[in-house]
């Protein structure tokens, strides 16, 4: 499944991928700046605030960039989640090789240029940290030349390209009786030990910065540093203590000098040495995921990535007496924190989505534009939207409905840029849906366990959906003593019944009669309850499809039960448990449009997963976020797919057109 559009800027608080134009290296304030987006990269204009290019380079999200000048030309060398390597030439966008590798979860890609080829190394943290070396022809072939295999979460290649620096740290998956002690470690291209530096079996690195220049390196262990040099054998240096806070998430180092973030905004330069830092400042920026020198020779300004996006920082006073400080020059943000609620416009063309710092944004689906068309914020987290189709306008429909985490339900129309507050309901909005055959009719689901059923501004019914249920299931992950969470809610497609899901682990059906009459009519009754999942029923989802009118549920559990719809039986499960390649929980799901066959599920570490429900086989699986997915919704029309995660980042596939 290939992504088609992606918006916003990663967050990078998973992941961060800051590679700086080299071309720009006689401007010291160049914004130009190529950055990891979803399945591919995007180039921003950071000083304009504007996102002049994007390119889809991988089929999972991209984990790592390196742009390297070989033989005269740029080129770029990216990683995937999935196992992906590729070569690409920067000034087309021409991919010039492609392999796939043996190691899973890439989180580090290095490259080491030799005259007109090239060596690429990528290192993985999933599972025993196996790395694996890849050849680059002078054409741009890609080979795989070696793999090695060790707890190896950390690789990269030494100044001469002789050797590889390697972390050697056993993952924390691996019971507490197994040996976990970590040690840097000097190795051979063929993966053979030439030194090693135990480092104890307590604290794992946090990060690792490199001097190409003086052949050394640094790492962090908490916020003690330790540097050590790449020659053989590997010698310690010299050591920091750095006072602060937070955990360090990157550093420079430059010579005898570290530049160290704190919680806080907090820059700090320490000296081989010194017990009290060189220099500190203090900016504007938050917690840093990642820094980088926007010139290579000149320190003057610094790309900082911190959660809120990208900022380009002057920094000015480095020299005694001077008092150092920073400056932000420009700085790039859409979503923030995480992404939540998301729907398309009844015409397919635009989508919207919501955030936990309020912002709702209507991107718009025709590759020309890159920032938002529309925005408003509610002021409070969002949780849950919906993007009401109905009356003549199929562009604005009737609004977009937002539920925040406040258990205010706000409306939105917008085309006149209209935001009032439709109702205060009891418990954080985690669902709202739309009656397939009168618009005006939606119902919300809240946290308290309460569903609510509005026929435009007045409320028809309000009912208690589901409570705790002390009984024979697992309930440590319910809400015992409290109203079980409604996590989602879907009417059928005839309009007469609500299926609902929640953490008591049930799926619940309910008849809704009188939906279009007076306030008087009878209330809503239960009908059946749906049993099985032995942990929280995260999403459910109702449709006639190729395989008959089915009820569709994920869950923490792991599977995914399909249902047959009106006998309330169930009619298979697809368990999952050993089909993604790391301990994972479903948080959304959605059916193909009416007469389909395909089903698609996300995991809240950033997985989808697609089946064909006719052959019940998976039909994709792969990483397109990285961070929780907190919103999946299929538009029947236009075959489009929409996600969003906690990355900050929006995803549209274009289902239709893909392996999908």
């Amino acid at each position: 499944m290939r992504v088609q559009h992606a918006f916003g800027v990663c967050s990078p608080r998973y992941v961060t991928i800051l590679p700086v134009r080299q071309e720009n290296e006689g401007d010291e304030d160049s914004s130009l700046v190529d950055i990891g987006l979803s399945t591919g990269v995007a180039r921003w204009d950071v000083a304009r605030q504007r996102r002049v290019d994007f390119k889809v380079y991988h089929d999972t999200t991209v984990t790592g960039i390196v742009e390297k000048l070989v033989a005269g030309r740029w080129l770029v060398f990216t990683s995937s989640h999935g196992g992906e390597v590729a070569s690409w030439d920067r000034a087309t966008c021409t991919q010039l090789g492609h392999v796939h590798v043996n190691v899973r979860a890439i989180m580090h890609i290095g490259v080491q240029v030799a005259g007109d080829s090239c060596l690429i190394i990528v290192s993985s943290e999933d599972k025993e940290g196996q790395a694996s070396i890849v050849s680059m022809a002078p054409s741009g072939a890609l080979a795989l030349q070696d793999e090695i295999r060790g707890n190896y979460t950390y690789c990269e290649f030494t100044s001469d390209g002789a050797h590889i620096i390697a972390v050697e740290q056993p993952q924390a998956r691996h019971p507490a009786t197994e040996n976990r002690a970590v040690s840097l470690v000097l190795l051979d291209l063929k993966g053979h030990e030439i030194s090693r530096i135990h480092l104890g079996d307590t604290d794992p690195i946090n990060t690792v910065a490199q001097d190409e220049e003086h052949g050394q390196l640094a790492y962090a262990r908490g916020r003690h540093l330790r540097v050590v040099s790449r020659s053989t054998p590997l010698a310690v240096l010299w050591c920091v203590q750095a006072n602060g806070s937070g955990t360090i998430k990157d550093m420079i180092l430059e010579g005898d000098s570290l530049l160290v973030p704190s919680s806080g905004g907090v820059l700090s330069w320490w000296g081989r040495g010194k017990d009290e830092p060189l220099a500190q400042c203090k900016g504007s920026h938050g917690v840093v995921y990642a820094m980088r020198w926007s010139h290579a020779t000149r320190r003057t300004a610094l790309w900082i990535c911190d959660e809120g996006g990208v900022r380009l920082v002057r920094v000015e006073g480095l020299d005694p007496p001077s008092t150092p400080c920073l400056e932000v020059l420009h700085q790039v943000t859409f979503h923030e924190m995480t992404c939540c609620g998301i729907d398309f416009n009844p015409r397919g063309d635009a989508v919207a989505c919501g955030d936990f710092m309020g912002n709702v944004m209507v991107w718009r689906l025709d590759g020309q534009h890159f920032e938002p068309a529309y925005r408003t914020s509610i002021g409070v987290p969002v949780r849950s939207l919906l993007w009401c189709k109905g009356g003549t306008d199929d562009i604005h429909g009737l609004g977009i409905y937002v539920g925040g985490l406040d258990g205010t339900l706000y409306h939105w129309t917008v085309h006149d840029d209209k935001l009032t507050i439709h109702s205060t309901l009891k418990g954080t909005i985690t669902v709202l849906c739309q009656h397939p055959l009168h618009p005006s009719l939606i119902c919300a689901g809240t946290t308290e366990g309460f569903m609510y059923i509005f026929n435009g501004s007045q409320e028809l019914y309000s009912f208690l959906a589901h409570k705790p249920d002390p009984g024979p299931q697992n309930m440590h992950f319910g809400s015992l003593g409290h109203y079980a969470e409604v996590w989602s809610a879907v009417w059928s497609p005839c309009g007469e019944y609500i299926a609902t899901t929640s953490e008591d682990q049930t799926c619940r059906i309910w008849k809704v009669p009188g939906v279009t009459g007076p306030s008087a009519a009878p209330p809503v009754e239960p009908v059946a309850v749906l049993q099985g999942h032995w942990l929280a029923v995260t999403c459910v989802d109702w449709q006639s499809t190729a395989a008959g009118e089915i009820i569709t549920t994920c869950s923490d559990d792991c599977t995914v039960r399909i249902w047959k719809a009106h006998t309330w039986e169930l009619a298979f499960m697809l368990d999952t448990s050993s089909s993604i390649s790391e301990w994972h929980t479903f948080t959304y799901l959605a059916l193909d449009r009416p007469g389909g066959s395909r089903l698609v599920a996300s995991t809240q570490n950033g997985w989808l997963m697609a089946w064909d429900l006719v052959t019940q086989k998976c039909i994709f699986s792969g990483r397109v976020h990285i961070g929780s997915v907190e919103g999946l919704r299929w538009h029947a029309v236009s075959g489009l797919l929409a996600s969003c995660a906690s990355d900050c980042v929006v995803n549209v596939y274009n289902t239709r057109a893909s392996r999908l």
